[in-house]
């Protein structure tokens, strides 16, 4: 492969396009890095919304805050348990839970229930995260059925449980990150001819990607440096 400086290769493109029977170990050292790399992308989402979350429980709780706690707590449970459980079409489970104790991994537990048997489909939970009551209501000008419904849409010990996680499960996907960098780095030092032509023919457009003049395209550079990207010296 042409060591120019300042060109990039889109190896997803690559792997997409050459028969993977006949490259395996280099088709899978570029979805272990991409794995890696998106479910930390993932977890990095679960940081932010429970960092929110904190902040939300420690003002006054407004309706119109409730409300803000209950999209970032749904977002949160589900996008960690995508990162973390479900069976991925388009990544491997990078086995985030290596990364818990005994503790951990019942808190891990209990997130996942609570994604399976609450929020992704309905259901009262354990803990009556959604409580629904069919009522038969007489009163003096009518009679009338009607429903009465009280939903959890924040919850604390919830959201201390998702904040330790994501603090034991990030500096373990960066190390696996790192790993698969070096798997992928060891793979691309050893490349066939017919795989160095196929990475030279799926060059990567920031421009194009991103589109052209966006704060992502024009930073591009900067951050994919080498001191942010694993190079095989890093």
């Amino acid at each position: 492969m042409d060591q120019t400086y300042y060109r990039v290769f889109d190896l997803s493109r690559v792997v997409e396009q050459i028969d993977g029977a006949k490259h395996p170990k280099f088709v899978k050292a570029v979805k272990a890095f991409h794995a890696a790399c998106s479910v930390e992308l993932d977890l990095r989402t679960v940081r932010l919304c429970v960092d929110e979350l904190i902040k939300i429980d420690k003002a006054e709780l407004s309706p119109g805050m409730a409300n803000l706690g209950q999209f970032l707590l749904t977002h949160a449970v589900v996008t960690y348990v995508r990162a973390t459980h479900s069976k991925a079409i388009s990544r491997f489970n990078v086995g985030v839970i290596g990364a818990y104790d005994r503790r951990l991994r019942a808190f891990h537990k209990d997130i996942v229930t609570l994604r399976d048997k609450c929020l992704a489909h309905f259901g009262p939970g354990d803990d009556l995260w959604n409580d629904e009551r069919v009522l038969y209501l007489e009163t003096p000008r009518e009679n009338a059925v009607t429903m009465a419904h009280r939903r959890i849409n924040f919850r604390r010990d919830t959201i201390n449980g998702l904040d330790e996680l994501i603090l034991a499960a990030l500096p373990h996907v960066k190390q696996l990150q790192k790993d698969r960098a070096d798997d992928l780095n060891a793979e691309l030092e050893t490349l066939p001819a017919e795989l160095s032509e196929a990475i030279n023919a799926e060059p990567f457009v920031p421009a194009e990607f991103y589109g052209a003049n966006s704060p992502a395209e024009k930073s591009f550079w900067e951050e994919h440096g080498f001191y942010e990207s694993y190079s095989k010296e890093g």
